[in-house]
C-alpha cells in the first residue's frame, strides 16, 4: 500500500470473453470500461489505493487479461508467473 494512501490508476486490457464478468462484478466503485484501438479488447480503469490488490484477478484470468499500466503491477505479475515453476514442492509429495 502507498504510504501516502494516494489514488493509483490502473489500466487493464480485457479481452471481450471476460468483460461481462467485471460489468456484473465490478473491481471496485470507480470502475470504467471502454472500447480498445483492438477489437478482441476493451480497456478496464480504475483508482486503487493498493494496487497490488488487482494481483489475484489478473493472475485467475490470465492469459485474457493483460496489465496497461502501472508497469510495477505487470512486472509483479510476471514476477510471480516466472517463480511459479521455481518453487520446490518435494516436502509436500504424498507419503504412501
Amino acid at each position: 500500500m502507498h504510504k501516502n494512501h494516494s489514488l493509483t490508476r490502473v489500466e487493464l486490457a480485457v479481452h471481450n470473453n471476460i468483460i461481462n464478468h467485471f460489468q456484473k462484478e465490478p473491481l471496485c466503485k470507480n470502475q470504467t470500461i471502454i472500447k480498445s484501438a483492438s477489437p478482441q479488447y476493451s480497456i478496464l480503469t480504475l483508482e486503487t489505493v493498493d494496487y497490488m490488490e488487482i494481483i489475484p484477478t489478473v493472475q485467475q484470468f490470465l492469459p485474457l487479461i493483460k496489465v496497461i499500466a502501472p508497469l510495477e503491477l505487470d512486472s509483479k505479475v510476471r514476477d510471480n508467473m516466472n517463480n511459479y515453476d521455481t518453487q520446490d514442492l518435494s516436502q509436500y509429495l504424498k507419503v504412501n
